[in-house]
């Protein structure tokens, strides 16, 4: 399979978990983080791409709908500010992550705790 089909599977809407689970271990990060961002990816899958070595991969692993509570706290530790940065921003960050992120070193991850809190402060 080409690298313009494999993209074309993983961006696909009808792809299935299955298919997404098999294209999430391919060569080619383009594709890991295409199926990172698929909404039809499962939790298991996502967990598997948390570790992946790329981090616009981990980072779209914690932007995605999906991803559960203990990859984001996994993640919430990630080396590069923009994956925290993303976990920020993930509506279903818990609270204890929130928190370990408003000490972080990075003023953009800082802010995005502070607008999550404030989202959820509106939400009462």
């Amino acid at each position: 399979m080409t690298h313009a089909e494999k993209m074309q599977l993983a961006e696909h809407a009808a792809t299935s978990a299955e298919t997404l689970a098999g294209l999430a271990k391919d060569p080619d990060p383009s594709v890991r983080q295409a199926v990172a961002r698929h909404p039809e990816t499962s939790a298991e899958t996502l967990a598997g791409l948390a570790t992946d070595p790329r981090w616009a991969v981990r980072q779209a692993v914690a932007l995605h709908a999906g991803t559960s509570a203990e990859t984001l706290a996994g993640l919430a530790t990630d080396p590069r500010w923009a994956v925290r940065w993303a976990v920020a921003l993930h509506a279903g960050s818990p609270a204890e992550t929130l928190a370990g992120l408003a000490t972080d070193p990075r003023w953009a991850v800082r802010q995005a705790v502070a607008r999550h809190a404030a989202l959820k402060a509106g939400e009462r």
